[in-house]
């Protein structure tokens, strides 16, 4: 809760704020010498689903939809953010501390923010803000990570930290989401958006000791042929907070059984070892979804080389590998509600509008969201008119990847 105003906004969980494509009419910050405007992109993911948190590695991709911030200073220690659809946010700037009621809001997110900047020595003062998006909310594109990204650049522009380093970005959009929001998630979201384009990503500790975390790879889907696709499954994947959270705490305990902090420490042999112990002592759900870590990971690999090498087939049956992986091994796919399984339902209709062609699986943290899928342009107008039939219209979404 704000202390300059007693007020929370809730939101939902993974969301946010500003997401809609309606021009706000009453634009409360004008334009002016001080005011600035920033826009980030949301996201997809290639390849790597559920491994970063464990430190895997991951392929994602910036996309043609943006947050579009419009601020300007105040001059009070007021942060007001305002956005169509939303009730507004109202910070104070000098009130840096978790405040444990705001967990899950838009008021904790720009809390963390403002904290993690002030953090590095930025003076973060009082601002107006108008916030408009195109990522759809709660579909997996990352709207949230690309809000506080806008956020560190909008507070850099307006208090004079523009040459932040991309890693520290990275680590302060990281710090709202954990300490602050409270959702337990890896980087690869904020860390894919703060790079932009297609990018290769080492989450292992080694790969941050040696500064290797990233590689661009220059690489257009067009010049294959192929369309990327996302298919919404109607069901926002924030409802699901609990089965993504168990996703994580059972990589966790499987690395912990081992001595180990996160799977990405642990090598594969030795988990084939113990894994009869470890299966015993956790159950076979942890069990499964650590073997997913392992074949994920590898089958990242070679969807890098396979794009790398412009074979194009090579990275179609891979990724068919990666979603039945997700779907056996990972289940992120069914949700624990019998009656509702929106994943699966979404997963049904692509995969029979596509046949044989193209490829598709489980996209982000799963159980509701999207599904991503790759399609070949003579295929792409069948494909969304099956789709569209399906899950109603509207449903097949193509993206382009951008800067």
């Amino acid at each position: 809760m704000s202390k300059a105003t007693g007020k929370v906004i809730k939101i939902k969980k993974g969301a946010a704020v500003g997401s809609s494509k309606d021009a706000r009419p009453d634009t409360r910050v004008q334009e002016s010498s001080r005011s600035v405007f920033v826009r980030m992109p949301g996201r997809i993911e290639v390849a790597g689903n559920h491994v970063d948190h464990q430190g895997g590695r991951a392929l994602t991709a910036t996309i043609d939809r943006f947050i579009t911030i419009h601020a300007a200073p105040n001059d009070t220690s007021t942060i007001h953010i305002a956005s169509p659809g939303f009730p507004d946010t109202i910070i104070d700037a000098n009130d840096v501390e978790p405040h444990p009621e705001e967990r899950f809001t838009s008021a904790a997110i720009v809390r963390g923010v403002v904290a993690a900047l002030k953090a590095q020595g930025i003076d973060v003062g009082g601002f107006d803000a108008d916030v408009t998006s195109t990522i759809p909310v709660g579909r997996g594109l990352s709207s949230s990570a690309a809000y506080e990204l806008a956020l560190v650049s909008t507070i850099a522009k307006l208090f004079g930290g523009e040459t932040l380093d991309p890693e520290v970005r990275v680590k302060a959009t990281f710090t709202a989401e954990q300490e602050f929001f409270g959702k337990p998630c890896g980087a690869m979201d904020q860390r894919a958006i703060a790079y932009r384009g297609l990018v290769e990503h080492d989450f292992s500790y080694a790969a941050l000791d040696q500064g290797k975390m990233v590689r661009r790879l220059d690489v257009d889907f067009s010049e294959f042929g192929y369309y990327i696709c996302l298919i919404d499954t109607h069901c926002d994947h924030s409802l699901y907070p609990e089965e993504y959270s168990l996703v994580v705490s059972d990589m966790n305990a499987v690395a912990q059984f081992f001595g180990e902090s996160r799977l990405g420490e642990l090598d594969e042999q030795r988990f084939l070892d113990g894994f009869s112990d470890a299966r015993r002592v956790l159950g076979d759900q942890p069990v499964l979804r650590a073997m997913h870590f392992y074949n994920e990971v590898k089958l990242v690999d070679a969807r890098v080389a396979a794009l790398e090498a412009g074979d194009m087939e090579a990275f179609l049956t891979a990724t068919r590998l990666s979603g039945a992986s997700s779907a056996a091994f990972l289940q992120n796919v069914s949700t624990t509600e019998r009656h509702m399984q929106p994943a699966m339902i979404a997963l049904a209709a692509v995969q029979s509008a596509l046949g044989t062609d193209g490829a598709c699986r489980i996209h982000g943290g799963g159980f509701g969201g999207t599904i991503l899928a790759f399609v070949h342009k003579d295929r792409y107008d069948d494909v969304a008119k099956k789709v569209n039939a399906l899950l109603g219209e509207g449903s097949c979404l193509r993206f382009k990847i951008s800067q």
